[in-house]
């Protein structure tokens, strides 16, 4: 449904998902906004993408709640804006590498905070959605630094992970 996020869980076989489901405590390794057209949007490191589902893996939809009459609506209009930014100029938004270097550093229990603008993982760009959407609410102090935000981190935050 227009406005929900769906969280993939790891391809099968895959090491760089297997080490980023077994980092981030579940099995979800990426996560996108479905677009209500049959399309999804998601960081993909090479920017914003707009496809069909990855039909060939698990996934859990989400439906987002706004504290905000028109609040989803709100987010997908920026959403919208972002996937027009990226054709008009493909460089403008970029893989958040910096985000993965964050996490990397979590994991070894060292606190680094990095930002680029317009430089996002796929789980960030979600995040931005969520607060522009007024349904970000769920993540509570983890908004602190929406950069470091996994997929596992959003599953948890919304009740589909315990």
């Amino acid at each position: 449904m227009r406005g929900d996020f769906v969280l993939y869980e790891a391809k099968p076989g895959s090491l760089p998902d297997w080490l980023v489901a077994r980092f981030t405590g579940g099995p979800y390794v990426h996560v996108e906004i479905d677009l209500g057209n049959g399309l999804f949007v998601g960081e993909h490191g090479a920017g914003i993408t707009v496809h069909k589902i990855d039909a060939g893996r698990g996934s859990a939809f989400v439906t987002p709640v706004s504290t905000e009459p028109g609040g989803i609506e709100a987010g997908m209009q920026w959403v919208e804006k972002v996937i027009e930014e990226q054709q008009k100029n493909p460089a403008s938004h970029t893989y958040g590498w910096l985000d993965i270097a964050v996490d990397v550093a979590k994991i070894v229990g060292a606190k680094l905070t990095f930002q680029k603008s317009g430089a996002w993982d796929c789980s960030h760009f979600v995040a931005l959605y969520l607060q522009v959407a007024f349904a970000a609410g769920p993540l509570g102090k983890l908004l602190d630094s929406p950069e470091s935000i996994s997929p596992n981190d959003l599953a948890r935050a919304f009740g589909v992970l315990k």
